[in-house]
């Protein structure tokens, strides 16, 4: 990369050596199994090179999926929600905080800032969802089209 300020030029090199720009984002998908009961996997979101926001460059990003709207969410520290099902199929993105995701099998999850949370546990008793954190836990919830 080449910087000319006036008569000064400068030059710098830097390399992603090691560094995947197209790896896939892990994220975890929260459901109901066959016999009704909640469960949690993890799985990839992959990623590919797009001219997704010309004229800007290229950058990494995911196929597109149909979304119908989106809350901004906020659980007050020491929240804990009953057990319940996912009202309807929604990706959470975690903003700050965290909390704790326990279905019915499997271990218990805790969720913070970065992480990605997929739910699709619609049928059955569902998961219970607590705030673990010593703070407020705020994310957003995007409600996706479809069961």
């Amino acid at each position: 990369m080449q910087l000319r300020i006036g008569c000064l030029e400068l030059r710098i090199a830097f390399s992603l050596v090691g560094f995947d720009m197209s790896a896939p984002k892990t994220a975890f998908r929260l459901y109901t199994n066959d016999s009704g009961v909640s469960c949690l996997e993890t799985f990839e979101i992959s990623r590919e090179l797009r001219d997704f926001a010309p004229p800007a460059a290229p950058l990494w990003a995911s196929d597109a999926e149909p979304a119908s709207g989106y809350v901004v969410i906020r659980l007050p520290v020491g929240w804990n929600g009953k057990k319940h099902p996912t009202p309807r199929r929604q990706i959470l993105f975690g903003l700050s905080g965290r909390i704790r995701i326990t279905p019915d099998i499997g271990e218990p999850r805790d969720i913070s800032s970065g992480d990605i949370l997929r739910m699709e546990d619609t049928q059955g008793d569902g998961h219970v969802t607590e705030v673990i954190s010593d703070e407020p836990f705020d994310g957003v919830m995007v409600q996706l089209q479809g069961d």
